[in-house]
């Protein structure tokens, strides 16, 4: 059976073929016969399209219309698809031949530039290594140089036992060794309480200056007064006063005493009074090494 679509398209060309070749006859037919044109017109019409339906209902009819729409379809798939899918798959194939080669290059150019990474990371990690080294080697440098400044404008023992007991790289012992030197030479001849005095009143209201104090007053100026030049003075004072708790008092100032110059004179003076000649201006072990050693000499000995 013939579908809605083409019982239109029969229509379609039934009414051109009547509208071109049967207009004379509908003509002739109004002539001889009388009525409306246009009512034979559609009568004939209605005829013609009804015959022409039933034709193409017919089995044969069907067979042929098949037949034909299947050989124009397979035309059309040979002629015009073919082809295109073939030019396709050509397409295809070349770009995806050209597009693997372009990957492969990319690939090589990529490998190339990370061993060329690897290569510069590996350079710049030894320059930064060596850098470091070297950084770390001048900050420790300039601590060592700096500390030793310190004790010796300031007179900072903090400073100086920093200094001694600080680790240092094998190449930096000389260096540290060369500013613990510094400090030593600088004590060993320099005092800065030169023209120092220390005045003092005792209870019945009677001055006394230097020499002249009492040796509590002087002890307590070395142990407890803010000033470091007069524990300084006062340490220098006390060489010579054998009362008891003197020597200890003077071997405390010596090593714990916040400043060098005090320090320095209150061993000097310790070592004074207990008749030892220290060979260092801060080497307080040493000195009570030897006073050990001289107090296990027997008296007849040291004459």
């Amino acid at each position: 059976m013939l579908n809605k679509a083409e019982k239109q398209e029969i229509e379609i060309i039934v009414s051109n073929i009547l509208k071109k070749k049967v207009f004379f006859y509908c003509s002739l037919a109004v002539l001889i016969f009388g009525g409306s044109m246009y009512g034979i017109y559609l009568e004939i019409r209605k005829i013609i399209i009804e015959k022409v339906v039933e034709q193409f209902n017919e089995p044969k009819i069907q067979e042929i219309l098949q037949e034909v729409a299947s050989n124009e379809a397979k035309n059309i798939i040979e002629n015009r698809l073919n082809p295109e899918i073939s030019r396709s798959n050509r397409l295809i194939t070349e770009n995806r031949s050209q597009l693997e080669s372009e990957i492969r290059e990319v690939k090589k150019e990529t490998e190339y530039f990370r061993d060329y990474l690897e290569g510069k990371k590996l350079s710049f990690s030894k320059e930064f290594d060596t850098l470091k080294e070297q950084v770390d080697f001048l900050k420790q440098r300039n601590m060592l140089t700096s500390l030793a400044d310190e004790a010796i404008s300031s007179g900072s023992s903090r400073a100086f036992e920093e200094l001694k007991k600080i680790q240092v790289a094998r190449e930096l012992e000389n260096a540290k060794s060369s500013e613990l030197s510094r400090i030593y030479n600088f004590y060993a001849v320099m005092t800065r309480i030169e023209g120092v005095s220390i005045a003092a009143t005792d209870p019945n209201g009677t001055r006394a200056v230097d020499k002249e104090i009492s040796t509590d007053v002087l002890l307590n100026d070395l142990v407890n007064h803010s000033d470091w030049q007069i524990r300084a003075k006062a340490a220098e004072l006390l060489k010579d006063r054998k009362e008891e708790g003197v020597s200890d008092l003077l071997l405390d100032a010596a090593k714990n005493d916040p400043r060098l110059d005090v320090r320095k004179i209150a061993h000097k003076s310790f070592a004074i009074l207990n008749g030892i000649k220290s060979p260092d201006v801060f080497d307080v072990e040493c000195t009570i090494e030897l006073l050990q050693k001289k107090k296990d000499v027997p008296q007849s000995n040291q004459k």
